[in-house]
């Protein structure tokens, strides 16, 4: 208003004397602050009450986009107004964005260095697997070392699966800056028995990293699984350590044929519709590893039955009984990933730049599916492409969102 301090009265519109020096009134330095994005102010301009970090409870303002929260600087010499206890909520909301962005770029950062080991496992899995096999075919029959390679093989990738596990635990949304301040609040509500009306901001919360570091360890697994099925399967390794095998690979793939199932289910509430179609495919393919060495193991008990009854020369008029499938490997299970697989093919279609590229992926899993045996790893431009997008994908400094596909995004970021 270009008025002096003489004709202020300073008992209603008070002074505040920053750090720096530079004071202004407190009228002035509300403004300046954009205290009311914050705080409920009655007529008087007295504060009556916080408004909700998540921005719902926001006084309008045209139909200007408003920018996000950030500490304001001296109008004077710029130095940041970070002591002034009266603005605290801003300067601590501003805090929790920029932890958050931290977060996305470390994150991010972190999950591409895994993706680039599970990518290099995998193609040595494939690389040196026909090796590998025919140096087992050149040991005796039952020399003990065909068992311990077999295993060393098998425990290859346990260390990089432990750290994928350990980065999921690390991402997840209570970790996240947000979630940790959420916590905090809610513990403190416990212990004064109150209950308030906190809210976060939930676009900050980033739930892509946890949901695409389970995707990194489904697909270390399958790598694994797929390699040691396709050893354990060869005729010339000894009966009884193929049957170990082929146990401990059934009780393996039929757990991660569960969980991406859960997978799944968090990837729609997430609206992932990329990793959604990833879980799937990746449900699929356990199922149909499990579901065909369970017809494996039935046709090979039904051969070995034959073969006996006909060395004892024992005749039947009717055929065999067969062992039924389990339940849970049935023709209803099975009908409901063929279904899955429909969904796939459904959001291929839809989001042609994003999900479309996994259209290869739904077809080998169906084939899979209907009890065929080949399966070819992500070629190495299909995973250069996904490194580029990974790496690029967190280059701005911008804030941090989530688009309504629950994508994080920023203000600064180009569209994929």
């Amino acid at each position: 208003m270009f008025e002096t301090y003489r004709n202020i009265n300073l008992d209603e519109d008070p002074i505040i004397v920053p750090k720096c020096g530079h004071f202004y009134t407190l009228d002035t330095y509300d403004s300046h602050m954009d205290l009311k994005r914050v705080y409920r102010l009655n007529m008087f301009g007295k504060i009556v009450g916080p408004r909700p970090l998540d921005g719902s409870d926001e006084p309008a303002d045209g139909d200007s986009v408003k920018e996000e929260l950030k500490i304001k600087n001296c109008p004077d010499c710029r130095a940041p107004l970070r002591d002034i206890h009266r603005y605290n909520r801003i300067v601590k909301s501003a805090s929790l964005d920029e932890a958050t962005r931290r977060f996305c770029i470390s994150s991010n950062i972190e999950l591409v260095g895994l993706f680039n080991e599970v990518s290099e496992a995998e193609d040595l899995l494939e690389a040196n697997r026909g090796d590998f096999k025919r140096d087992l075919r050149t040991r005796r029959v039952n020399d003990q070392t065909t068992s311990t390679a077999l295993l060393d093989r098998v425990k290859r990738n346990t260390g990089l699966a432990r750290r994928l596990q350990v980065y999921v635990l690390k991402v997840k949304e209570e970790e996240q800056p947000y979630g940790k301040v959420r916590q905090l609040v809610l513990n403190a509500e416990r212990r004064k028995g109150t209950q308030s009306n906190f809210v976060i901001d939930s676009s900050m919360v980033q739930l892509g990293f946890r949901l695409k570091g389970q995707l990194l360890f489904f697909q270390l697994r399958w790598a694994d699984l797929w390699d040691r099925h396709e050893i354990s399967t060869d005729p010339t390794l000894p009966e009884d350590l193929r049957k170990t095998h082929r146990k401990a690979i059934l009780e393996q793939v039929k757990k991660m044929w569960i969980e991406c199932g859960t997978l799944v289910t968090e990837c729609q509430s997430a609206k992932m519709e990329k990793q959604e179609c990833e879980a799937r495919i990746y449900q699929a393919q356990f199922f149909a590893l499990y579901r065909n060495k369970l017809i494996s193991e039935r046709e090979t008990r039904t051969r070995t039955l034959e073969v006996v009854m006909a060395n004892l020369d024992i005749r039947h008029a009717e055929p065999l009984p067969q062992e039924p499938i389990p339940e849970d490997a049935g023709t209803e299970s099975l009908e409901g990933i063929h279904e899955s697989l429909n969904h796939c093919e459904y959001l291929c279609r839809k989001l042609p730049g994003t999900v479309g590229p996994l259209k290869d992926r739904v077809g080998q899993a169906r084939r899979l599916l209907g009890g065929g045996v080949f399966y070819a790893p992500v070629s190495a431009e299909e995973r250069r492409l996904v490194h580029l997008a990974m790496s690029a994908e967190f280059s701005s400094t911008g804030r941090w969102y989530t688009c309504p596909n629950g994508h994080p995004v920023s203000k600064g970021s180009q569209p994929s």
